[in-house]
């Protein structure tokens, strides 16, 4: 079936190219993305595929601007400005809600052509985090317990927070992170105030840089706003702050930045539990009942 699939997902991107000057962004199991300087009714090319390879096609979604990241992992704006956003780290619902009203922003400004606005909101966020003006119960990770805690691996929060709660199967908890601890594993915590606000840069950071990055903005010069350093990774994986020469890995120690989150009489409720961005039509043809 997969051999099979796949020749004829080659003969759709043939048909697609030769017959209608479509450019071929990628395929994937059972579908294939094209763009096109052209207006196209997206029928034809549908219609040509059902007569010369005798399957099933749909045509899923037309954008008008889009953002591809890698295989499925995109963001799409329909003409009548629906966002379709699949497989991006922003919009996983573990995330704190903070990082999402971010990103759910930048998409905004990135479907309203405001880069201005795009670039202000995204350095606005940073600051935010760095005066501890954001409210503590939207920097909490959540997850779902599918399993025992103690059916988790030690160093996940999981079993680290679903243990100290004692949580049943099913139960939703809800943490922050504290950074690296001494035995170089990550921390967790259920307290806000033990929360590092370099972790949190650091981490929202990661959502954002490669979607600003296919948007052409300057992101080196925003890294160096933001962190007034610049962010590698090292040969273990781990976070590192680069200063000149100066290297410090981030394990547990907190900078004055974070302890603001314990001495700024913040009010919170702790029960509230490498494809190029493109702004062309986008036509998926999707191969269905393939058998």
């Amino acid at each position: 079936m997969t051999a099979f699939a796949r020749l004829k997902l080659l003969e759709m991107k043939q048909i697609a190219n030769d017959q209608f000057q479509m450019n071929i962004i990628y395929g994937d199991t059972a579908s294939i993305f094209v763009s096109s300087k052209t207006q196209h009714d997206h029928n034809l090319p549908v219609a040509a595929c059902k007569r010369s390879l005798g399957v099933d096609v749909d045509h899923q979604n037309t954008f008008v601007k889009s953002i591809f990241l890698s295989k499925k992992h995109y963001i799409g704006i329909q003409a009548d400005g629906k966002v379709i956003i699949k497989g991006i780290e922003g919009k996983k619902r573990d995330r704190p809600p903070f990082f999402k009203q971010v990103f759910d922003q930048l998409v905004d400004d990135y479907k309203n052509n405001n880069k201005s606005n795009l670039i202000f909101n995204v350095l606005k966020a940073f600051k935010q985090l760095e005066a501890a003006e954001v409210d503590p119960s939207l920097l909490a990770y959540s997850v779902i317990l599918n399993k025992d805690p103690d059916d988790y691996q030690s160093y996940t929060p999981q079993y680290k927070i679903g243990k100290s709660l004692n949580r049943a199967p099913g139960s939703l908890i809800k943490y922050y992170k504290t950074g690296q601890q001494e035995d170089g594993y990550k921390g967790y915590s259920t307290n806000y105030q033990d929360l590092d606000i370099d972790v949190y840069k650091i981490e929202l950071w990661k959502l954002i840089k490669d979607v600003l990055r296919l948007l052409d903005c300057d992101v080196q010069k925003l890294e160096d706003k933001i962190f007034l350093t610049n962010i590698e990774d090292d040969n273990n994986g781990y976070d590192t702050i680069i200063s000149g020469t100066r290297y410090m890995r981030k394990l547990n120690n907190r900078n004055d930045v974070s302890n603001n989150y314990k001495a700024n009489n913040i009010q919170t409720n702790e029960s509230l539990d490498k494809y190029q961005s493109l702004s062309l039509s986008h036509l998926v043809l999707a191969a269905s009942r393939i058998i």
